[in-house]
C-alpha cells in the first residue's frame, strides 16, 4: 500500500472508467468519506458551546456548474427505507484542545439558505487544495447552495481530510492530514466559524475520517498508518462537557482489518457497531462491535458489499453515511476495475450487515480520485446528497429518490472557493 503523501497537485481526469486508481502526491489511495445528517438528530445535549471568534473568512456567491448528463436517475437500492439521514462522518482527538470565547463574526455572509425557528442548513465543505473549509448556505426547496465563505480557521487547517459536527451543530471537529491535529471550532448563529484551537493525541496519525458516536461522548479517527508500526488504526477518543477531547485509546488494526482505515461510521439506528475500511486488499468494508461502557472496538469482520451481476462489489472504499432509519448505507469507492471508477454502493443494513448492494455514478457527475472524500449527505430539509469532486472542484448535488437511490445530480463550484473539494457536512445550525 502507497503511503499517502501531501502536497497534493490535481490528478488528471481520467479518459476511461477503470485502471488501478491514479497515482498522485497522495498516493494510490482515494479518500471516499460518506457522510450522513438529518435535522432529526440535532436533539439537545449537556454540552458547553463555545464562544465565537473572527477566523479570517473570505466570501464568495455560490456558482452553479454544470447539470453533467441528464440522464434518468441511478440504480435504486434493492431495499427501502426512509431518505432522510443523520450524520456520520467524524474526528477524534486530545491533549492540547481548549474553547475560547472571544466574540466576532467569522466573516458576512449573505445566506440565501432558507432560515426558520429552527435555524438554517449549511454544507461545510472540505478543501486540502488550500487548506480552507468552505461555508455554503443551502437553499432547501432545491437543496442548491447560495453564497459560500471560504474559512483557513484562523490558521488550523492544514491539509484537512475530514469534518464533522456535533449534534447541536455548535462545534465543528476537522481532522488535518500532514500535522495530525484535529481542529475544534465552534459555529456561530451565522454558520460561520469561530476561533478554532486544535487537539493532539500520541494516536493520532495521517487522519483520514473520523466520526461522532450518536449520543456525542465519543470520536473516532480513522488513521490511515499508526504513528509507531506503520500499521493502521482508529482512534477512540473521549469527549469533554466543553467539546474538548480527553486522551485517546488505539484499536490497533484489528487483525489487519483496519490496516490502512480510510473511513468511519456510525448508523443512526444501531450504536453498537463501527464501518470502517482498511484491510490490505481494499476490497472490502470492516464491521467492529462498539463496547458501550468505553466505546472500545472488537470483534472486527469484513464485507465484501457484491450485489447482483454486473455490479462490483466494494473497491477502495472510502467513506460511508446512512439514511435516518440505519435501514440504507451509502458508501463511495474509488473503483479500480476495467469498466468502473467513482462510484456509491448503496446497501441494504439488516442486522449490521449488508444486503446485496446497487450502484451509481451519478449520471456522470461524479469525479474524484485519489485525494477525495466523497462526503455523501442527505439533509432531511432538502432531501439532497452532496458529493464532493476533487477533479473538477465541484459538488454534485443529488436528489434521493423514496427507495434512497439518487436520481440525477447537477453541480455547484461554491462560487469559486472549492479547492480539490475532500469532505462534505451538512448541518442545521441554530439561531438564524
Amino acid at each position: 500500500m502507497t503511503r499517502k503523501q501531501p502536497p497534493f497537485p490535481v490528478p488528471a481526469i481520467r479518459v476511461s472508467f477503470g485502471g488501478t486508481p491514479a497515482t498522485t502526491g497522495k498516493g494510490t489511495i482515494f479518500q471516499v468519506l460518506i457522510l450522513v445528517l438529518t435535522a432529526t438528530t440535532l436533539s439537545a445535549c449537556s454540552r458547553d458551546q463555545y464562544g465565537n471568534g473572527n477566523d479570517g473568512s473570505t466570501s464568495s456567491s455560490g456558482g452553479s456548474g454544470s447539470s453533467g448528463s441528464s440522464s434518468s436517475s441511478s440504480s435504486s437500492s434493492s431495499s427501502s427505507g426512509s431518505s432522510g439521514s443523520s450524520s456520520s462522518g467524524g474526528g477524534s482527538g486530545s491533549g492540547s484542545s481548549s474553547s475560547s470565547s472571544s466574540s466576532g463574526s467569522s466573516g458576512s455572509s449573505s445566506s440565501s439558505g432558507s432560515s426558520s425557528s429552527s435555524g438554517a442548513t449549511f454544507a461545510y465543505v472540505v478543501n486540502p487544495g488550500n487548506s480552507t473549509v468552505s461555508i455554503c448556505a443551502v437553499n432547501e426547496p432545491d437543496g442548491s447552495l447560495g453564497t459560500c465563505t471560504a474559512s483557513s480557521g484562523n490558521g488550523s487547517f492544514n491539509v484537512p481530510e475530514a469534518i464533522t459536527i456535533n449534534s447541536m451543530a455548535t462545534i465543528a471537529y476537522i481532522a488535518n492530514f500532514t500535522t495530525n491535529l484535529i481542529a475544534i471550532c465552534p459555529i456561530a448563529s451565522d454558520g460561520l466559524f469561530g476561533t478554532c484551537t486544535t487537539a493532539a493525541d500520541p494516536t493520532f496519525s495521517d487522519m483520514d475520517g473520523i466520526t461522532l458516536n450518536s449520543s456525542g461522548d465519543y470520536l473516532y479517527a480513522a488513521n490511515f498508518l499508526s504513528g509507531t508500526g506503520g500499521d493502521g488504526s482508529v482512534s477512540i477518543c473521549p469527549v469533554n462537557l466543553d467539546g474538548s477531547l480527553a486522551a485517546c485509546v488505539s484499536s490497533g488494526n484489528m487483525g489487519g482489518l483496519l490496516a490502512t482505515p480510510q473511513l468511519v461510521g456510525i448508523s443512526p439506528g444501531d450504536a453498537t457497531h463501527l464501518y470502517s475500511s482498511g484491510s490490505d486488499n481494499q476490497l472490502s468494508m470492516t464491521i467492529c462491535d462498539i463496547a458501550a461502557s468505553d466505546g472500545s472496538l472488537s470483534a472486527c469482520t469484513a464485507l465484501s458489499g457484491s450485489g447482483p451481476a454486473p455490479n462490483p462489489g466494494f473497491d477502495f472504499p472510502e467513506g460511508i453515511g446512512f439514511n435516518a432509519l440505519g435501514t440504507i448505507a451509502y458508501i463511495g469507492n474509488v473503483g479500480s476495475s476495467a469498466t468502473i471508477s467513482s462510484y456509491v454502493s448503496i446497501c441494504p443494513v439488516i442486522d449490521g450487515t449488508f444486503d446485496d448492494c446497487t450502484i451509481t455514478e451519478g449520471n456522470g457527475t461524479f469525479n474524484f480520485t485519489s485525494m477525495t472524500q466523497i462526503g455523501l449527505f442527505i439533509s432531511r430539509a432538502t432531501q439532497f446528497a452532496y458529493v464532493p469532486n476533487n477533479n473538477s472542484n465541484t459538488v454534485s448535488i443529488c436528489p434521493i429518490n423514496p427507495d434512497g437511490s439518487l436520481g440525477t445530480c447537477t453541480t455547484n463550484n461554491g462560487g469559486g472557493t472549492f479547492n480539490q473539494p475532500d469532505a462534505v457536512f451538512l448541518a442545521v445550525v441554530p439561531g438564524l
